[in-house]
């Protein structure tokens, strides 16, 4: 759509006037379906201001829109019709003050004729406002106010909505440029939606509060709370059922940079939730250390401990459950740079203990607690125009419950063979294997069996760019995964080119062309083919694009074919008064 930034007069008329057509084919061995659509469009918009811009500015709109639709599944099928006619108005008040006052309000109204059911009309209005102010108690503020409603008199599709939300925005900030200069943002948020047709409703309430304090140059401290209360009545045909939670946060983070070299912070976490008859409680306590030797080496630890309490009661019965959470990490990096590579590699420990406490009413599971260890290495050439590759080792090793292994490698090259040509390939490979104890009683702590997970995968990835001028190109490129999960193995082998060319000055072509040829998996083995290209063209206000889509499927379960042509033409318009 063409707009003009300025304007010479006190009004600028801008818009479009467009229509689009699309045949859609779809086969398969359960059927046929076939799709003509033809869509027109006519949007006119209008900018200006009244009496002087500084004081009052205003945007307005109105869009036509009819799109006919023919329909044909299994010989069976019909017309149908989708009339929109739409308006818009956005005003700014005072657009050279600070804070300038937005109003606007949009209306839509939708006409639906179906060849298997009456028509139906759909309106749908939004009105709403901006505004905001500074304030010394306050700080900078903003507000807004939202209102929406959707109507419907059909009986087929019944609706009757009306959504409304208001809330403000705040940042003030305390103490600048002294100890313990602060940092704070805050906010509330109103929503309520009813809904007439079944007497359903909802109400919520949020609060937020953020801060980042700073204390001198070395020690921050940053802290959020939030809170919701929220209640919610579904009706259905006369009845319906209620629901109310509410949720309190708290999160805060200590952080001291000691010296150059020595970093620690602290964490406190809280949480509150409540859903129905149904509560629960969370804290959580963690802590870190980093120490960094040397440009090379440096270490860093952490630990955690967390608890969780829930209280809950069915069928007149109380259920009552604690349990607890402690985790500690440790571990070693080193980077360097060393010639044109860059090298990094390092090793950590992580242990986890995890346990529950007796319930009322019920049994608990036994703790379970683990040791991770992991090791990565690696290294990426720099400094190398014509050519760059990488290498990552990632292996870690669980032992405990639940225990497990998992390892990975990948190989990364690019290689510039002329400044228009680029080869790129990439190689990796994964194997993930887990064991784990699965309870078939709670009541009892020795019905459990264990389960495992095994599986890796093998990828090969080759590409070919060529750039045959500074906006077209030409990309080939063709790869192979091979894997397999809980004994089922699967294939996949792909080719594909893709290509963006300017043909000419106005006009351009992007192609894809992709073959693929999966086996194993019985639900999707077999052959896919996906051809798509998008042919535009522009030249002053006029502007054409055709599209295809082809997708063939020839896959051992529920093969199909589909297809898609769509032709669009648009021109833009505008002028001044």
């Amino acid at each position: 759509m063409a707009e003009s930034p300025g304007s010479a007069g006190r009004l600028t008329f801008y818009g479009s006037v467009g229509v689009e057509a699309e045949d859609y084919q779809y086969e398969s061995e359960y059927g046929t379906r076939d799709r003509t659509r033809l869509r027109t469009r006519f949007d006119l918009n209008g900018r200006g201001f009244i009496w002087d811009p500084r004081f009052a500015t205003f945007d307005a709109g109105i869009t036509l829109q009819r799109e006919n639709v023919q329909t044909a599944e299994n010989d069976v099928g019909g017309n149908t019709s989708y009339n929109m006619l739409g308006y818009r108005l956005n005003t700014t008040w005072f657009a050279n003050k600070p804070y300038p006052l937005s109003i606007y309000a949009n209306r839509s109204q939708n006409t639906v004729s179906d060849f298997w059911s009456p028509s139906y009309e759909l309106t749908t209005s939004n009105l709403g406002a901006r505004w905001g102010l500074e304030n010394r108690w306050l700080g900078r503020t903003s507000f807004y106010l939202d209102r929406m409603s959707s109507e419907s008199g059909s009986t087929l599709v019944p609706r009757s909505e009306q959504h409304l939300s208001f809330g403000l925005d705040a940042n003030q900030k305390l103490l600048p440029k002294q100890w313990g200069e602060s940092d704070m943002s805050y906010g509330y948020r109103h929503t309520a939606w009813d809904e007439m047709v079944y007497g359903s409703r909802q109400r919520q309430d949020y609060f937020y509060l953020n801060d980042r304090s700073l204390f001198g140059d070395r020690a921050n401290l940053t802290a959020n709370v939030t809170y919701y209360d929220r209640s919610d009545q579904w009706g259905a045909m006369g009845s319906g059922q209620e629901w109310a939670s509410s949720f309190l946060g708290l999160n805060t983070m200590l952080n001291i940079q000691q010296t150059e070299k020595f970093r620690h912070y602290y964490g406190l976490g809280l949480g509150f939730n409540n859903f129905g008859e149904s509560q629960s409680a969370s804290q959580n306590l963690s802590g870190g250390v980093n120490y960094r030797f040397n440009d090379q080496w440096q270490a860093n630890a952490t630990i955690g401990l967390s608890t969780y309490r829930t209280e809950s009661a069915v069928d007149g019965t109380s259920l009552e459950q604690d349990g607890s959470s402690t985790s500690g990490s440790a571990g070693i990096l080193y980077s360097s740079t060393i010639g044109n590579y860059l090298v990094n590699g390092g090793y950590t420990m992580a242990l986890t203990k995890t346990g529950t406490s007796g319930t009322a009413g019920a049994g608990s599971l036994p703790g379970q607690q683990n040791a991770t260890h992991t090791i990565n290495l690696g290294y990426t050439r720099m400094n190398s125009p014509l050519y760059a590759d990488s290498l990552q080792l990632r292996m870690s090793q669980t032992v405990g419950e639940p225990s497990g292994s998992e390892a990975n490698i990948r190989y990364s090259v690019t290689s510039a063979l002329t400044p228009s040509d680029m080869l790129q390939g990439v190689a990796e490979y994964r194997r993930y294997q887990q064991d784990y104890r699965v309870w078939t009683n709670a009541v009892s702590a020795y019905d459990y069996y264990y389960y495992g997970l095994d599986s890796q995968s093998a990828r090969l990835d080759f590409g070919w760019l060529h750039r045959l001028s500074e906006a077209s190109s030409l990309m080939l490129s063709a790869g192979a995964t091979s894997g397999e999960s809980q004994g089922v193995a699967l294939d996949t082998r792909y080719a594909q080119a893709r290509a963006t060319l300017r043909l000419r000055s106005a006009l351009h072509l992007t192609a894809l062309a992709r073959a693929e040829q999966i086996e194993g998996q019985e639900s999707i083995a077999g052959q896919k083919i996906t051809v798509e290209s998008d042919l535009n063209y522009r030249i002053g206000k006029w502007q054409a694009s055709v599209r295809y889509r082809l997708r063939d499927a020839k896959q051992e379960f529920a093969p199909f074919r589909e297809k898609s042509l769509m032709l669009m033409l648009r021109r833009d318009y505008g002028f001044h008064l």
